[in-house]
């Protein structure tokens, strides 16, 4: 049997019993980076290790991502799938920011994120 017949839904068992896209999932997040946020009384730092897409290039991918005035964006998986989230947030901040003329609460944020499809 082909791979590619039981790989296309995290639903369909493949006949050894195995669901091919939760193992890509797990593999993705072993090929994560390392991303910690620590945080008091009046402020918050958001730390992650910079890693290179292939160590001939001698660039690193950006982790961390501004947001708006008060929220930032750390990503550990994988980083064109955190560009998207990062692009639907700055969306969703400056529009809020936009109508209401002031930014955006953060559990509002997460709740519209975490909806969203």
């Amino acid at each position: 049997m082909q791979k590619n017949l039981y790989d296309q839904s995290c639903l369909t068992w493949n006949p050894q019993g195995r669901l091919f896209q939760v193992e890509y999932a797990m593999e993705a997040v072993n090929q994560g980076t390392c991303l910690i946020g620590l945080k008091s009384k009046t402020h918050v730092v958001l730390c992650g290790l910079k890693s290179t897409m292939h160590e001939t290039l001698g660039y690193y991918q950006d982790k961390l991502f501004p947001v708006s005035k008060n929220v930032g964006l750390g990503i550990s998986g994988l980083t064109p799938d955190g560009r998207i989230i990062h692009k639907y947030l700055k969306n969703e901040c400056l529009n809020y920011t936009y109508v209401y003329e002031s930014p955006h609460p953060i559990e509002k944020l997460v709740t519209k994120l975490s909806e969203s499809k």
